[in-house]
């Protein structure tokens, strides 16, 4: 469990049962209130939250602009210097409950509003300019309730604590939903039904002409759900349908009704006929290679809600509002398919995806299958870690599962660092075949040990593109460098995580020896000091060939 040490310049009433939901997820050590920069001179490896209220930075009442700013100047390089020494995160939250005249607004800003404006400027910096740095503007989110429940006259008076039960309660909320974040990635595959989701009515019976779909009222709300629903698709949300339907009839929706803003080019993979929908969504979740756990669920049918929750409990099932009105602004803020930021890798992933689905088909009626692979020209490229990269590597080492030797969660800033480290090499791989450009697909770090070792720190390829065997090309690499490096030994370490079968698979079938059956080598391993926190296994260099290697000699 992380520990987070958390500070405000208010009281935040730490035994209040509001943060009962977020200590549970996190070990949380409450600062005395009012010093927010003790933690910030720690040298321990925690992570930090920083609650700053406005009203508690502005009590001088003789302070003009410029000392308001130079009053916060030693914190904000606080927070900098903290940012460069630990790759912990650190969560920093600011609002204010400060209002001003509606006659004095319309013509100027107040000195404490101009600091307001100036500070959340430069906290926005700090964040866009360091990987562990987070930011919740609590106004954003008071805004939803009004700020006269945020805040609480008497609690500040009686309690020091600027915020309401309410005000504590929301900012536990966000904290919890940005936290969790940082821990688990956001789920990957959007799962609709067709009649009364994406549109009004049943086409079967009611026909193309009787849909609701963008006419004023209701028939525009779910023009607008299938809006967000794009945008999601845009951002590297995989969108699929899963419907009891007859399959002529939905895509002629699809291809005939002028108010569809959903397309077929947005969706990648569809069931829809009319067996079971968890049936359905193994049938996606294997034709995709991703985990169910990945897959969010949306449909209007309560029926069918409480069937997925009880057949397959393990995909997010929204508990969709019953009003219609309600579904854009829901989709729109579900958390599940929230992201920090969206790579340009994401904005690729309906194409990927959909070339992934139809490698499976044709996989599926090939019997070569290397015969197959070779005629794909695939065509595999080497990527040092970049500032154009970082945070695609990044990505993959939060998100990936199923093919990752050890599951290191690695921040940006422990790739730099490996990067920088000259017993180490970081390297990312590319892959372009007659399917299309998969983009950045595969992650390697490397250790460089005494006694002639190579340990593999970090192992690991996106689902999108197995099935290629890139795994061979990969390791095939690995190879040629620890030879150029005179090594004699590959050590992996494979953890399991209950999720990542197919990459103890991979040590197997490319020879890979356990370690515990061979005390020898057991015994360089330790004296070269390779810490393995799983099961160890070998690859003898010398001699080693890599099975399935001739598919790569096609190249583009």
């Amino acid at each position: 469990m992380i520990e987070y040490k958390i500070s405000g310049t208010s009281n935040l009433l730490e035994s209040n049962r509001c943060w009962d939901t977020l200590k549970a997820e996190c070990e949380l050590c409450f600062e005395d209130y009012g010093n927010v920069t003790n933690a910030l001179f720690s040298n321990d490896r925690s992570g930090l939250i920083v609650v700053l209220l406005l009203e508690d930075l502005t009590q001088n009442i003789n302070d003009d602009f410029v000392s308001l700013q130079q009053s916060q100047i030693t914190f904000l390089s606080l927070v900098k210097n903290k940012a460069k020494q630990s790759s912990k995160p650190i969560i920093l939250c600011i609002g204010s409950g400060q209002g001003q005249n509606v006659i004095q607004d319309a013509k100027g800003d107040t000195d404490q509003k101009k600091f307001h404006i100036w500070l959340i400027q430069e906290l926005i910096y700090l964040r866009d300019n360091f990987e562990s740095i987070y930011l919740i503007d609590l106004n954003n989110t008071f805004y939803q309730y009004g700020a006269r429940k945020m805040f609480s006259e008497r609690n500040w008076y009686f309690g020091r604590c600027r915020l309401s039960m309410e005000g504590l309660q929301v900012l536990s909320d966000n904290l919890l939903a940005v936290i969790k974040r940082t821990l688990v990635p956001a789920k990957k595959v959007l799962v609709l039904d067709c009649d009364n989701t994406i549109w009004g009515g049943v086409i079967g019976e009611e026909g193309l002409g009787g849909l609701t779909l963008g006419q004023d009222g209701v028939g525009q709300a779910f023009a607008d759900f299938q809006k967000e629903v794009v945008r999601l698709s845009n951002k590297g949300v995989i969108v699929v349908l899963a419907s009891k339907n007859n399959e002529e009839d939905v895509w002629n929706v699809f291809d005939n009704h002028d108010s569809m803003v959903l397309t077929r080019e947005h969706i990648v993979e569809a069931q829809i006929n009319w067996n079971e929908k968890a049936h359905n969504l193994v049938n996606l979740a294997n034709g995709l290679d991703l985990s169910p756990e990945s897959f969010v669920f949306w449909d209007d049918n309560p029926l069918e809600r409480d069937k997925m929750k009880t057949l397959m409990p393990q995909i997010y099932t929204v508990d969709v509002p019953e009003s219609v009105l309600e579904w854009p602004s829901v989709i729109r803020n579900l958390d599940s398919l929230a992201k920090f930021k969206v790579t340009s890798e994401d904005k690729k992933k309906t194409a990927q995806y959909k070339s992934r689905a139809q490698f499976n088909k044709n996989v599926s009626k090939d019997v070569d299958l290397n015969s197959y692979l070779s005629s794909l020209n695939l065509s595999p490229s080497l990527l040092s870690l970049s500032a154009s990269n970082i945070s695609r590597a990044e990505q993959m080492c939060l998100k990936t599962n199923q093919f990752n030797l050890r599951t290191k969660r690695h921040s940006a800033s422990d790739l730099l660092a490996l990067e920088k480290n000259q017993d180490s090499k970081v390297f990312l791989v590319r892959l372009i075949d007659n399917y299309g450009d998969h983009g950045i697909v595969a992650l390697v770090c490397l250790h460089y040990l005494t006694e002639g070792i190579v340990f593999l720190d970090t192992f690991l390829m996106s689902c999108r593109v197995l099935g290629r065997h890139l795994e061979a090309w990969l390791l095939d690499q690995i190879i040629q460098d620890a030879v150029s490096k005179e090594k004699e030994f590959i050590i992996a370490d494979f953890i399991d995580s209950g999720r990542n079968k197919i990459a103890k698979d991979f040590l197997k079938n490319y020879r890979f020896e356990q370690l515990s059956a061979h005390e020898t080598v057991l015994a360089s391993v330790r004296a070269a000091n390779a810490q393995l926190e799983g099961c160890g296994y070998f690859l003898r260099i010398n001699g080693a060939k890599t099975p399935n290697i001739e598919i790569f000699k096609r190249k583009k």
